[in-house]
């Protein structure tokens, strides 16, 4: 495995960062139509539809090697374990928590919380791939913590107490999530699945669930959000947020896990805050306050030394 990502992975990767960015944005759009329980399906079902005309789209053009790295190896069934956990946690656990924050948070907000994933991603390869953490990772982990705490605005009277209800709080479950993919696809590989294959299995598992939680929630006969019915808006940030936003980085990101350790890949979801806070500015005109700029500080500054520290 190469240590070190080429030029071409570089600029494909922030690509896809430039996209995630806007996920957030684009998931505020979609909410000023539908609930966010809605919001979280259309995300998960237009990326398994999307995953799935990508398979045909392969076999199509006779792109036998991506057609097969698509397809689930249902005979290493050790690995379906993984592959429904990624499922759940991804591309269930993830859209629902960051759709039900962005009911009341910023969308800028949402886009400054990931960068606390290289952190959560570091303390979940030591608990699920025996990795070891240092010193410098429990500092990146201190300065983690009080950075998210003054994001979240835990130091104002009564905010303790009520974490439960602030939206940070909601947005960091869904970090974790998504975090937890980079695992699942790591483990599901390392017993024999193409990373394509994790990601084709995690979207559909996301998207039964989802469909099952939405249909006995709000009732199987109005409660699926019609395209027909959908403002081009909602239809061009559902785009973004599924298609491509999703669908198309994800995969690519998953077949670079194959080539390339985690911790240089995560160095560039730095630029994500940035990318995202412009497009929250100019479409929705949010902005952070002081105080959660000194927490993103904070939250920058850990993410740098826990990517550091295992070079």
């Amino acid at each position: 495995m190469d240590a070190n990502l080429t030029t071409r992975t570089w600029i494909l990767l922030l690509l896809c960062n430039l996209f995630w960015a806007g996920n957030s944005v684009a998931a505020k759009i979609i909410l000023d139509q539908y609930d966010w329980l809605q919001a979280a399906w259309l995300r998960t079902a237009s990326t398994a539809a999307s995953m799935i005309l990508g398979i045909f789209a392969f076999r199509l053009i006779r792109a036998q090697s991506l057609f097969q790295q698509a397809m689930p190896r249902f005979s290493k069934s050790g690995t379906l374990k993984w592959v429904i956990a990624g499922g759940l946690l991804t591309f269930v656990g993830s859209p629902v928590f960051y759709a039900f924050s962005l009911v009341e948070g910023k969308a800028v907000e949402a886009t400054w919380v990931v960068v606390l994933e290289p952190v959560i991603l570091f303390f979940l390869a030591a608990v699920f791939l025996g990795e070891k953490i240092g010193r410098m990772r429990w500092l990146s982990f201190a300065l983690a913590t009080l950075g998210f705490l003054l994001f979240a605005k835990a130091f104002e009277a009564g905010t303790f107490t009520e974490m439960h209800r602030v939206p940070f709080f909601w947005m960091l479950l869904g970090a974790t999530c998504d975090g937890v993919f980079s695992i699942v696809c790591r483990k599901a590989v390392d017993e024999g699945w193409r990373g394509l294959a994790v990601f084709w299995g995690t979207t559909w598992v996301g998207a039964v669930v989802l469909t099952l939680i939405l249909g006995f929630s709000h009732g199987w006969g109005h409660s699926f959000p019609r395209i027909g019915t959908m403002h081009l808006r909602t239809i061009l940030a559902l785009l973004w947020v599924g298609p491509v936003g999703t669908a198309l980085t994800f995969g690519y990101w998953v077949v670079n896990l194959e080539k390339f350790p985690v911790s240089a890949m995560t160095l560039t979801l730095y630029l994500q805050p940035i990318f995202g806070s412009l497009f929250a500015y100019v479409l929705l005109r949010e902005t952070l306050d002081p105080v959660q700029w000194v927490g993103s500080a904070l939250i920058i500054a850990a993410a740098f030394l826990s990517s550091r520290s295992g070079k």
